[in-house]
């Protein structure tokens, strides 16, 4: 074996140590800096039309930031409440709509220590004329649990969000005493 070789390995070992070696707030922090931002990746179309962070590229961020910091993540669902809503599309035509509301229970875990655990939560709703009320509900109470968890940024263009966030740091705060409000 190269002394690189050897050299490599025992930097990786030594690295791993210090990880397992924090606790599951200083795990957390760093998968935060590490899901610091997300590109709202999809776009609903029509006159309200707006982009939003998909799920899975909220996942494909959150997931291997989580296992790097060796923490691992389940969720649980709890029915808040399901109902079925007439209404009218568009065109004319009568709809019936299931409307559910779920709360999402999230458990982070630490791997080298279990017994510490973090417990987030989040609800949903999704609404849909088909069978997938639920889901959509559950989707959203999972983004919504890991963007707000993990102080995560919604972004457009991450260059463009950037350098706008810097401008408005850099200046400087202008008030106002009609709308200023004392503590």
């Amino acid at each position: 074996m190269s002394t690189d070789t050897i050299t490599n390995t025992n930097e990786k070992k030594d690295e791993r140590e210090k990880l397992k070696s924090l606790n599951i707030y200083q795990k957390l922090s760093l998968v935060s800096r590490e899901c610091q931002s997300i590109e709202k990746d999809g776009k609903v179309e029509g006159s309200r039309g707006f982009k939003y962070a998909t799920a899975a590229n909220i996942m494909s961020v959150v997931n291997p930031a989580l296992f790097k910091y060796r923490l691992v993540a389940y969720v649980n669902f709890d029915l808040v409440e399901s109902q079925l809503i007439q209404s009218t599309t568009k065109d004319g035509r009568e709809q019936t709509n299931s409307f559910v509301t779920v709360k999402a229970f999230g458990t982070i875990v630490n791997v080298d220590n279990p017994v510490e655990q973090i417990t987030l939560s989040a609800i949903g709703q999704g609404k849909d004329p088909g069978d997938t009320a639920a889901s959509k509900a559950q989707t959203f109470a999972v983004k919504n649990m890991f963007i707000n968890s993990l102080q995560m940024e919604q972004q457009e263009d991450p260059e463009k969000d950037y350098n706008q966030h810097q401008e408005m740091m850099s200046q400087k705060p202008i008030y106002n005493n009609k709308n200023n409000f004392k503590s």
